[in-house]
């Protein structure tokens, strides 16, 4: 883990809603090398920003840039749920003047920076730039049996009106966990026999007219198998209009999909948005058009048939309605609604971090920026740096003038950004939790602690060569990494750090540096991370004496090779 976020956390860009990064279980040091790769944003119509949207840009010497779009439903969780992904891949052409289709796309990622609810950092800027400049000019191929009339439909963001389905529907068939009916009645009114699946939950608050509109109404098999009427549901962390909760871990319906068929064509629409007037009027969404002949893409062979195991309809059962509507209980919507007023209340204060030296620690203090009206009602709110324990939390004191937070006697490697929120409210006898996390700005940073982190997790001498190893290692080989430890530990040897050296460290050593110009930068790296060590007592200690020696010839050969 500690390779793969060196290497790669400078290279990724994570765009994410404001107040919906979930609170870890657990403490963990390499998490601040999240803090440069995470944008928290906001959609600009009031709504959520919901995209589930990657675009991925590989680099070869000798060949033009290889994108990869992944367009899908699922978020960046473990969720366990049922999920669509869409995948298209194209190389960056020579064109001058771009595609026209691909304008929506840039104009998404161009319009990204701009929702951020701080200022981003150059890095993110220019990689953002490249992105949306270079995708203009790629070919994306179409799945098979789509043809190549691909449009991208981004949702929510300015310059763009919100999705409209077409009027010729013949047929149309609705993949949503979340519902609601003037939406679902808007686009069935043409046609006839159409299909939804969805969530039991969701479909019990359809009115029996909306449910009237279509021939066969399914949910999933798993989630028919324990009835959520009568048992606790967990809220999706999708926070769509209407359903603004947050929990942990979602199971069950997650895809979003609409097919529709009009004479012998047929059209998807696939991505982010659920069925709901708020997905497609208020939030920030990602969605793609693609289309082909019904023969082939067409509803039935989606739906496909009873009696194939492998087949969509296998999975589904037959919905039937409640004989009795369970009654809402309006206290528990209350104390959701009043958690989230108060997790945007919270974002509105506009919290920022500073550090003061405090004799060998450091003093966190978290302070408001902007005064803001507080949400009237029963809550408390409790935070603290994700690196420490739940024990060391703060409660706010609402008593105070200036909302200030101090975090004291703090480590060097507990300093972070990233600051986890618990907020508890009360409306009769019902509580709700929400626990999240925010990316705050923060200042006076020790450019030691990357230092001090690096000592922490190789916190002996057989670590620094074992990880010395997996540097000096090619792509290929790094799938096989652990093997000889592993086999060390099943006969039960011991390996001393200079056990660890007798192994061909030093000619992979004198390898790399003669392919420095295609090693990726290993000697580099190497040298990047002794340099960082010997920042620290703690790391000056992990450093071999014996490879000290040898790297001090290395970095002299390195010398005369340049």
């Amino acid at each position: 883990l500690l390779e793969s976020l060196r290497r790669y956390a400078s290279r990724l860009t994570i765009f994410c809603q404001a107040c919906r990064i979930n609170l870890p279980k657990q403490s963990n040091p390499l998490l601040t090398y999240l803090e440069s790769m995470v944008v928290e944003v906001q959609s600009p119509r009031g709504g959520v920003f919901h995209p589930k949207l990657w675009l991925l840009r590989y680099t070869s010497t000798d060949k033009p840039p290889l994108y990869r779009l992944l367009n899908l439903s699922r978020n960046l969780t473990f969720d366990r749920s049922w999920d669509l992904i869409l995948r298209m891949e194209g190389e960056r052409t020579d064109r001058k003047v771009g595609f026209s289709r691909n304008r929506p796309l840039s104009d998404f990622l161009q319009a990204l920076p701009q929702m951020a609810i701080h200022p981003i950092n150059q890095a993110i800027t220019d990689r953002v730039n490249i992105l949306q400049d270079e995708i203009r000019r790629v070919e994306f191929q179409p799945p098979t049996d789509f043809d190549a009339n691909i449009t991208f439909h981004p949702i929510g963001i300015p310059g763009y009106r919100p999705y409209q389905f077409q009027q010729s529907i013949g047929r149309l068939l609705v993949v949503s966990p979340f519902l609601t009916n003037d939406f679902l009645e808007d686009i069935t009114n043409q046609g006839q026999n159409h299909l939804l699946i969805s969530r039991l939950e969701s479909l019990d608050e359809l009115k029996e007219k909306v449910r009237d509109r279509f021939e066969k109404i399914y949910v999933m098999n798993e989630m028919a198998e324990e009835d959520p009427r009568e048992s606790s549901i967990s809220s999706d962390d999708e926070l769509d209009g209407d359903e603004q909760t947050i929990a942990p871990e979602l199971s069950g319906l997650h895809a979003k999909l609409f097919i529709w068929e009009t004479g012998w064509e047929a059209g998807w629409l696939m991505g982010s948005a659920n069925a709901t007037d708020a997905a497609f009027r208020k939030n920030v969404e990602f969605m793609i058009e693609l289309h082909g002949k019904k023969s082939r893409i067409g509803i039935n062979n989606v739906m496909g048939n009873e009696d194939d195991r492998n087949s969509l309809r296998k999975l589904l059962l037959e919905y039937t309605p409640p004989e009795q509507k369970i009654p809402v209980n309006r206290d528990q919507k209350r104390a959701e609604d009043l958690t989230n007023l108060v997790c945007d209340w919270l974002l509105n204060c506009q919290f920022t971090l500073g550090i003061q030296p405090n004799g060998d620690q450091y003093d966190l203090n978290m302070r408001s920026t902007r005064s803001s009206p507080r949400p009237g009602g029963e809550y408390t709110i409790q935070c603290r740096p994700i690196s420490l324990r739940e024990e060391a939390s703060r409660e706010f004191n609402f008593a105070q003038s200036n909302l200030e937070i101090h975090f004291e006697g703090l480590s060097l490697i507990s300093l972070t950004a990233f600051i986890g929120f618990e907020v508890k409210a009360q409306v009769g006898k019902v509580k709700h939790t929400a626990r999240f996390v925010f990316l705050l700005p923060i200042s006076d940073l020790p450019q030691e602690r990357d230092s001090a982190i690096l000592s922490t997790i190789l916190s002996d001498r057989t670590k620094f060569l074992r990880y010395l190893r997996l540097i000096l290692m090619d792509d290929s080989e790094i799938a096989n990494a652990g093997l000889w430890t592993a086999d060390a530990k099943r006969t039960g040897k011991s390996i001393s750090g200079w056990e660890d050296l007798e192994m061909p460290l030093l000619e992979e050593l004198v390898h790399a540096l003669s392919r420095s110009n295609e090693s990726g930068g290993r000697i580099d790296r190497i040298a990047e991370l002794v340099e960082r060590l010997n920042c620290t007592q703690n790391g000056r200690t992990i450093i071999p004496p014996e490879f000290t020696a040898l790297w001090q010839i290395i970095l002299e050969a390195r010398q005369e090779v340049r």
